[in-house]
């Protein structure tokens, strides 16, 4: 597993109506859709050599937990963190990035780093 911080700027948004996280990964460039970003708790169902717990310390965010389940706070108050795969070619590249409702009816998302692995499970 290879974890490369991506350290991204916080992008807000008034609804997660059609908000997108733009990111380029090796020169080509990718669009993930907020609805799409799944908990970091379900990482390893991609990759099982993935520990999220390790991803959460690389990048220096708190992990607590809530009835016995994991929960990976992110770089803003109110968020967690996520993750999309945008690559599954020789090594799965996957996205993880804070997101959630930081106030009332607002939104931020901001990259964090991209998480490298040759395991998959598709």
């Amino acid at each position: 597993m290879d974890i490369v911080r991506r350290d991204g700027e916080v992008v807000t948004f008034e609804s997660q109506d059609g908000a997108v996280l733009s990111i380029e990964v090796d020169g080509r460039p990718y669009r993930i859709a907020f609805p799409n970003l799944k908990p970091l708790t379900e990482i390893r169902d991609h990759a099982p050599d993935i520990n999220p717990d390790e991803i959460a310390a690389v990048l220096g965010y708190s992990v607590t937990s809530f009835d016995g389940d994991p929960i990976y706070h992110g770089r803003m108050d109110g968020s967690e963190l996520s993750y999309e795969v945008v690559d599954a070619e020789d090594k799965v590249t996957m996205l993880v990035a804070s997101f959630g409702e930081v106030q009332p009816g607002r939104y931020a998302a901001a990259t964090e780093a991209l998480v490298r692995t040759s395991s998959c499970r598709f």
